[in-house]
């Protein structure tokens, strides 16, 4: 799942280089807004998988 994100900010990365190169600053702002919120989401998710990882499925740290 954080692999398939990382595919998506390499993307977005991409795109707002390729956007800003061609005189579309807005559009290459918004390309890397799109990247930061993905690569928020994924720390969101990280934090949470090593959480589940440490409580397991019962919600106990024994």
């Amino acid at each position: 799942m954080l692999e398939h994100n990382e595919t998506h900010v390499e993307k977005y990365e991409k795109w707002a280089d390729f956007a800003k190169t061609n005189q579309l600053a807005d559009e290459g702002a918004l390309l890397d807004e799109a990247k930061k919120f993905t690569k928020n989401i994924s720390a969101i998710l990280r934090k949470n998988l090593n959480h589940l990882a440490f409580t397991g499925p019962e919600g106990n740290t024994d």
